[in-house]
């Protein structure tokens, strides 16, 4: 019952969705919204916190902001499996064809791009095998280094320009509807909520199934800008003198790497700059209550292969992947084949889990983390109630206790006031 009074009370109060979607903290700032709105009503610029948000240049008229509210990630995460058909559907991890540790078979693009890299030999494979026409995925922003724009990469060439992870905010969905528009088939690479983005579309706009042949995401952390912020302000790093920003690769995990105005450059081994674990990062509060921090949504997922710390020094780059639905199966199959990719070994879900232990607790604490923001903040995304609050209670009252009234706590200090008129001219977070 109160569950419903609450989905009630938020369907009524949303006027408009998207602004109420930003003042209570549960925008990510993918960008889809503004692509659904068109350039004349929302843009895209910094929010309060400098991560990406809507601004509004007009009133959202009620059939778009209707359109918007069936779409957006922030309140919309169905977790509906790509393939019904999956052999395993866990309770922690989502639908499973296969997991598994392996490695780009290109030494360049191994030692280049994250991890082992994973998910820039699949997309090499699926341009270079004409499966795709291009792949969406987003990279350093030239005029703005520490942000990231959106890319559409033709070839392996233009996919290893935008190889590495990229820890801040970024907008890749920002044009979204121009992207279908061209009528290209293509593959598209973003975080677990971005993806959750083109699911949600792909309901009500049939372009997204006919044109989208394979998303790509990852085990996502949530986004470190705090953490940028703070080891930026620690070294005394002018953030107007930054003409390159590298997060990791070059090794594995491989160092942050920042080019400066006058030549020189820092570079810090990746543990030292960003901590032993990604709890450490001061992530959005978005991020802290995300019910799919682990890519459900997605054909296929990479990870790191590493224990719960950040190693010490450097290892053979090596990448996880979960292949979640039969194309995403198959695309791991295919670039395993024609040695894009190559496979160490098979790992188990016990493995997985060891591996990413913090995810683990990261979603058994997702139900009352979420309860919260309803009770406080009049929102209650739509989500895989039963199985994450299933999940939750196995963690004990006192667990449970202490995520509601932490989130609680979050949830009413989290306000944000949606922007009025034009982005600033140099905000480049598409």
């Amino acid at each position: 019952m109160l569950g419903k009074n609450l989905l009630i009370h938020t369907q009524r109060s949303c006027t408009p969705n998207v602004e109420r979607i930003v003042e209570s903290g549960m925008c990510i700032g993918c960008g889809l919204c503004a692509s659904i709105a068109g350039p004349d009503v929302l843009r895209m610029g910094p929010g309060p916190d400098g991560e990406s948000r809507p601004w509004a240049l007009d009133v959202v008229p009620q059939n778009v902001d209707n359109t918007i509210r069936a779409v957006c990630p922030g309140v919309r995460m169905d977790l509906e499996t790509p393939d019904p058909s999956a052999p395993v559907n866990d309770p922690m991890w989502g639908p499973l064809h296969r997991i598994a540790a392996g490695y780009a078979v290109d030494a360049e693009t191994r030692f280049v791009a994250s991890s082992g890299g994973g998910i820039s030999a699949l997309t090499q494979h699926l341009l270079d095998t004409k499966a795709v026409d291009f792949v969406l995925h987003i990279r350093e922003s030239i005029p703005a280094p520490l942000l990231s724009t959106r890319q559409l990469s033709y070839d392996s060439v233009e996919v290893m320009r935008g190889a590495g992870s990229r820890y801040g905010t970024s907008s890749p969905l920002a044009d979204f509807s121009d992207v279908l528009a061209l009528g290209e088939p293509f593959a598209v690479v973003g975080k677990p909520c971005d993806i959750a983005a083109v699911r949600n579309l792909a309901k009500i706009d049939p372009r997204v199934d006919n044109l989208v042949k394979l998303t790509i995401s990852f085990l996502c952390g949530g986004i470190g800008a705090e953490r940028l912020e703070h080891m930026l302000d620690k070294e005394n790093i002018d953030r107007s003198q930054i003409t390159g920003f590298r997060c990791r690769g070059h090794g594995c995990p491989g160092p942050t790497h920042i080019d400066l105005a006058d030549g020189s450059s820092r570079e810090y081994p990746f543990g030292e700059f960003w901590g032993d674990d990604e709890e450490h990062w001061g992530i959005p509060f978005r991020c802290k209550v995300c019910p799919d921090a682990v890519g459900e949504q997605a054909d296929v997922v990479a990870f790191d292969v590493w224990s719960e710390k950040t190693p010490d020094g450097e290892l053979p780059g090596e990448s996880g992947f979960i292949a979640r639905s039969k194309a995403g199966l198959d695309a791991l199959a295919a670039a395993e084949v024609d040695r894009y990719v190559a496979i160490d070994r098979e790992l188990t879900l016990d493995e997985l889990s060891a591996m990413q232990s913090h995810h683990v607790r990261r979603r058994q604490g997702t139900a009352p983390r979420l309860l919260a923001v309803a009770l406080r903040n009049g929102l209650l995304p739509r989500t895989a109630w039963r199985r994450l609050l299933r999940l939750a209670v196995g963690t004990g009252v006192r667990t449970f206790t202490d995520n509601l009234r932490g989130a609680f706590t979050r949830a009413g200090a989290k306000h944000e006031t949606m922007a009025r008129g034009v982005p600033p001219r140099d905000w480049s977070g598409l």
